[in-house]
């Protein structure tokens, strides 16, 4: 789909360390505006980086309350998480709304956890979520399909 827009905004940094981002495109998708966003949130076990980083998330998705949105990327977090539930407030998780089975897509050193989500907005209606086996990283990719309502 032709791109429209496109625009990279850096998180706030609150101890110096990986500068992290949200990218963000509008897209042209058959006519209707669609803003498909990208994103790898920090993870160290102070999740107050994640907070800002979900206000900066919220500010690009309120603004545009008429356009679709989909927010993908590794979260550093699952279920439960404070970051999830502040995501859960506006954006719907896609796993749990279509996806079968845990969804899991991570394993450090520990058991498989599921910190990797496709969110999307209340225009999408998602048909499908996928969790594909894959050795190109460490990290299992979640993939969707959605139609436009």
């Amino acid at each position: 789909f032709p791109i429209l827009e496109r625009t990279n905004v850096h998180y706030q940094m609150l101890k110096p360390h990986e500068q992290r981002g949200l990218l963000q495109c509008v897209l042209d998708v058959h006519s209707r505006k669609l803003m498909f966003m990208s994103t790898h949130l920090d993870y160290h076990n102070d999740d107050a980086e994640r907070a800002l980083d979900v206000k900066t998330i919220k500010a690009a998705v309120d603004p545009n309350t008429n356009m679709t949105a989909i927010v993908g990327g590794d979260f550093n977090e699952g279920p439960g998480s404070r970051t999830y539930n502040r995501l859960s407030e506006f954006l719907t998780d896609t796993w749990k709304a279509v996806g079968k089975g845990a969804g899991n897509t991570f394993s450090s050193s520990g058991p498989l956890s599921r910190i990797d989500f496709i969110w999307h907005s209340k225009a999408l209606r998602p048909l499908n979520a996928a969790v594909p086996k894959t050795n190109a990283s460490d990290h299992l990719p979640v993939v969707a399909e959605f139609a436009l309502e």
